[in-house]
């Protein structure tokens, strides 16, 4: 069991009790989200239940129960969510896990606090005291983070999650297989079947890549998708020069490859 706390600070009194049910709701969909991510289950395995309500401050206390499966991911999931809410406020990067979808929620409460005046949202986990807060400081790098700045013809590696055949939101994710951040990616019907037995697998998505003002990839309108091996798998470069063990001489494969960088 995980304890995690959300408390409006600044002016609380201000806020509607339509606007504080949204910034709950923003809250439970990222953990969700990262619940999926971290799990590799559809459906999560985590559920977050009220364990308390503030009287003179407004906050809501949650604790989680793990409704599928055996193992108790919740410190993870919510640790992930309280450093990606810290990491946003420090750099303009999109934290690991977090997909457009949970950039977007953050940018929806961070515009509900603006509405209701000088408020933050603290979230925090007291059993291990970690804490962040999002302030409206965040909603520039937020926006930054969420805007497609271009799209090209492009190729994203990764591994395939979270796939989805419902319309009309037929998609899939592809965690970045360096940043390990969620790329939104397209389902067309023809390659439906490929996804699925691609689940969990390493693969390379081509198609259309929609990329922010930083660089990172949001989303792959899908064309075509291939399997890679798993890194564990490929060779080194000492595999390969064992086919052909005089290819460096007398040279260290260090030293032959300095002496091509130094012609």
């Amino acid at each position: 069991m995980t304890r995690l706390r959300l408390k409006i600070e600044g002016r609380p009194k201000q806020m509607s009790m339509d606007s504080f049910s949204d910034v709950i709701k923003q809250s439970g969909q990222i953990l969700r989200e990262l619940d999926r991510a971290v799990t590799r289950e559809k459906r999560g395995t985590l559920e977050w239940v009220v364990s308390e309500l503030g009287m003179s401050s407004l906050y809501i206390e949650t604790q989680s129960t793990v409704v599928r499966g055996d193992e108790d991911f919740a410190e993870q999931v919510a640790s992930i969510f309280v450093e990606g809410v810290s990491k946003i406020r420090r750099d303009v990067a999109t934290p690991p896990l977090f997909s457009v979808d949970s950039v977007n929620g953050l940018l929806k409460i961070v515009r509900i606090l603006k509405r209701g005046g000088d408020q933050c949202l603290n979230i925090s986990l007291p059993d291990i005291e970690k804490k962040a807060m999002l302030t409206a400081d965040s909603e520039p790098n937020l926006i930054a983070l969420r805007g497609v700045s271009r799209k090209v013809l492009g190729a994203v590696e990764g591994r395939i999650e979270l796939v989805s055949i419902h319309r009309p939101y037929r998609r899939f994710n592809v965690y970045h297989s360096i940043s390990n951040k969620a790329v939104k990616c397209t389902l067309p019907e023809e390659l439906e079947r490929r996804v699925i037995d691609s689940l969990g697998k390493r693969v390379s998505v081509t198609g259309t890549v929609a990329y922010n003002t930083l660089g990172e990839p949001l989303s792959v309108e899908v064309r075509k998708i291939r399997v890679l091996k798993e890194r564990a798998s490929l060779p080194s470069i000492e595999d390969v020069l064992g086919l052909a063990p005089d290819f460096t001489d007398d040279l260290s494969t260090e030293e032959y490859l300095r002496s091509i960088r130094v012609g």
